[in-house]
């Protein structure tokens, strides 16, 4: 079993380069992310793309689809 705690950093910060949203199906909405993560404060950020989709339902939204990419190269 795969366990989180086992992977070999202690803290992961992010830092937000863009953010664009659009209205999706249901008024719903679909969201992209761009930025960097900061694996213990190190000095080499990883770039990476998230994209996913806000379903509305009451008074809150849930995630439908959720995609995370880093972006090597």
């Amino acid at each position: 079993m795969w366990v989180v705690q086992s992977l070999p950093f202690q803290r992961v910060a992010h830092r937000i380069a863009s953010t664009d949203a659009q209205p999706s199906i249901s008024n719903g909405i679909f969201v992209v992310v761009t930025g960097e993560l900061l694996v213990d404060e190190e000095q080499n950020p990883q770039r990476f793309t998230q994209a996913f989709q806000l379903i509305p339902e009451g008074n809150t939204y849930w995630v439908l689809n959720d995609i995370f990419r880093l972006n090597y190269g």
